[in-house]
């Protein structure tokens, strides 16, 4: 997971998530994102080949709040189906 604050308008940042499992096993996976006012976002994610890794890509609009986001990632596979640990995301405003 991302570690270095974020800024408000970033756009391509890579949010990779390790799931411990091979991701070729994920039918479908999406990132929860809660902003520090309370509105949730649901960003589809994508598994990176030959890893345990999923992955989503800031889109213009995605970060729009300063503050600690938390972000909860939930994993589909064939036969499972469940949520990550939560994480925290620090956004800046720039300067």
């Amino acid at each position: 997971m991302q570690t270095n604050p974020l800024f408000i308008g970033d756009i391509g940042t890579r949010l990779q998530f390790d799931i411990g499992i091979d991701s070729s096993l994920v039918t479908k996976a999406h990132v929860n994102a809660k902003n520090p006012s309370g509105v949730t976002k649901a960003w589809v994610a994508t598994p990176i080949p030959q890893t345990t890794k999923i992955e989503y890509v800031l889109q213009s609009g995605d970060i729009d709040v300063e503050g600690n986001w938390m972000l909860q990632l939930h994993v589909t596979t064939a036969d499972w189906s469940g949520y990550a640990t939560p994480s925290s995301l620090q956004v800046r405003q720039p300067i």
